[in-house]
């Protein structure tokens, strides 16, 4: 599965990205991700492996000055997703560039280094914030299939995401990362140990 550390400078994202039709690029510039025009959307899908609609997208903040978060179900030819906006606080589809709030807050609010993820599964939606969902089930019907990406809306000082993971729930995605399951065991070897 996909992920993405953006340990490089690298203007625009490339590695495995591509930006969004309709929205600007996206950039590594050396430490996390971030936009590269002082305003408007910026977004790019990972293009270097197709999952089924059955998916989910993780990043960590490095900043929430300005809405960013994971996108599932990217179209490729259109600014079509189903995204998280951290300061906004909403879930919402963007269709053809039409934004539509799905579901407001309050839902969660993120600090520097808490991990998002956004999950779909047929028409369920679900919003984690590291590890534990904070949304209610949400259903919406209006996009079949995409991949994964990642949002970020302007260049604004401490608005940035760093470290991507992508998952397939068909493809047996459904585990946490590494790094995630790791702390999950060490948190099981501490419990087993009282």
């Amino acid at each position: 599965m996909p992920s993405d550390n953006f340990n490089r400078v690298e203007n625009p994202l490339a590695s495995g990205w591509t930006t969004t039709t309709g929205h600007s690029a996206l950039q590594a510039d050396g430490a996390n991700c971030d936009g590269t025009v002082n305003s408007g959307d910026h977004s790019s899908y990972w293009s270097a492996q197709t999952p089924s609609g059955d998916h989910w997208t993780e990043i960590t903040w490095r900043g929430v000055a300005q809405d960013s978060g994971p996108c599932v179900r990217n179209q490729k030819t259109a600014a079509t997703m189903y995204n998280y906006d951290a300061v906004s606080d909403v879930i919402a589809k963007i269709v053809a560039g039409a934004f539509t709030t799905l579901q407001s807050g309050p839902l969660a609010t993120w600090a520097n280094n808490d991990v998002g993820r956004l999950e779909i599964q047929g028409s369920t939606i679900k919003l984690k914030k590291n590890g534990v969902q904070v949304n209610t089930n949400l259903t919406d019907t209006a996009i079949a299939g995409g991949t994964w990406a990642i949002f970020v809306f302007s260049t604004a000082a401490g608005n940035a995401v760093d470290n991507f993971n992508g998952g397939d729930f068909a493809a047996g995605g459904a585990f946490p990362p590494v790094p995630e399951a790791a702390i999950l065991k060490d948190r099981l070897n501490t419990l087993l140990r009282m």
